[in-house]
């Protein structure tokens, strides 16, 4: 899979001003729709299974080995991945379209579709016309997704990404949350589709050894899903307490020579502190994006130990892993997070009133988002 560029970035946090989450909609391989799935997530439920449109070879014995995945089958299930994740869109489009007021609020859309045709572009011909760029072939998707969900109005703001990169999403939510405090829009609808179960992915990532299977105990377990949120501001009435995102924080690894060793766990150490800035009061929460790879566990599990030697509110923190739940997500996986919190906080079996969702993509950016009950 492509790699987030390696762009050199300070510490740097986005103030939220406490935009409220008011609804989720949400497709994953636990149901197609968000109570369903975030029930199924609480109950420790698993739908893991043999994904039988693609086999790889063992390397311990050579022989054919089934993946294993978590796939949104009723939704996905036949199509490749543009139309995936068109479908998955759609499906959490329908879901807030529900949630929507019935006057003309100013709404923002930001959306990430990443990649949509990731390894599947054909050799080009020096002679023929450059196809639409990734950012392009992102919108159309987007839009007809929107098309098919009959999305009732036409949104103020659009913002469509094509980025791979994990830590986009919670990119987005500053970015929304930025133009709510602004009073730009009234309703913001923050949007992530990405699925590792298309054959050109898994084939990536099975000739790059990150699949878990017998040769590789340490690896991932892939997913796919749609998650969108819709966020309110200040000036917008909301009666009630609500799941409100504080901040969001942003940094990078330092560049490493020669051969990349494993992360140092720093720069997530660094956006997580940056992020809650002791509100997390004297229990932490946390939701990392582990997803069970060797590389992934060196980065959380350094970042987690300088983490307690910092502040003793992580010493006996709860730490959940929505890919459990989900299988790797890939870019959704940071909207499932902030959608476990927010079914969490709704139904009153969070264990702490705020909560810190991280995410560290491929490359060097890290990212943490704090979230707070009020």
């Amino acid at each position: 899979m492509t790699r987030a560029a390696a762009t050199s970035v300070a510490s740097h946090s986005i103030d939220a001003a406490g935009a409220a989450i008011t609804a989720v909609g949400m497709v994953s391989a636990l149901g197609n729709d968000a109570p369903t799935a975030l029930a199924a997530a609480r109950a420790q439920i698993s739908r893991a299974s043999v994904q039988r449109h693609f086999r790889m070879r063992s390397g311990v014995n050579g022989a054919e080995e089934p993946i294993v995945g978590h796939s949104a089958d009723l939704v996905t299930a036949g199509f490749e991945r543009p139309l995936r994740l068109q479908r998955m869109a759609q499906a959490v489009l329908e879901q807030l379209a529900a949630a929507l007021p019935a006057s003309a609020d100013r709404i923002g859309l930001y959306a990430l579709v990443p990649e949509v045709m990731r390894g599947m572009h054909a050799e080009a011909d020096d002679d023929e016309p450059a196809g639409p760029s990734e950012q392009e072939r992102a919108h159309q998707c987007l839009r007809q997704a929107m098309a098919a969900a009959r999305w009732p109005v036409g949104p103020e703001q659009v913002l469509c990404s094509a980025s791979g990169a994990r830590s986009e999403a919670l990119r987005l939510i500053g970015v929304a949350s930025s133009a709510l405090a602004q009073g730009l829009i009234d309703r913001a609808v923050v949007l992530a589709v990405d699925t590792l179960l298309d054959d050109a992915t898994l084939a990536e990532l099975d000739r790059s050894g990150r699949l878990k299977c017998e040769a590789s105990p340490a690896g991932l377990q892939p997913g796919e899903g749609g998650v969108a949120l819709m966020l309110t501001g200040h000036t917008t009435p909301t009666p009630g307490e609500h799941t409100r995102v504080i901040a969001v924080a942003l940094d990078d690894e330092e560049p490493a020579e020669g051969e990349a060793p494993p992360p140092s766990g720093q720069a997530l150490a660094r956006a997580v502190e940056l992020a809650a800035q002791g509100r997390h009061g004297t229990h932490a929460w946390v939701l990392s994006d582990h997803n069970g790879e060797h590389r992934r566990a060196h980065d959380w599990g350094s970042a987690w130990a300088r983490l307690r030697g910092n502040d003793d509110a992580f010493a006996q923190a709860d730490v959940w892993y929505p890919a459990l739940a989900f299988g790797d997500t890939g870019a959704a996986g940071a909207l499932a997070a902030l959608a476990m919190v927010w079914a969490a906080q709704e139904r009153g079996y969070a264990p702490a009133t705020t909560a810190v969702v991280v995410c560290a993509d491929d490359g060097p950016r890290r990212a943490a988002l704090l979230l707070q009950r009020s």
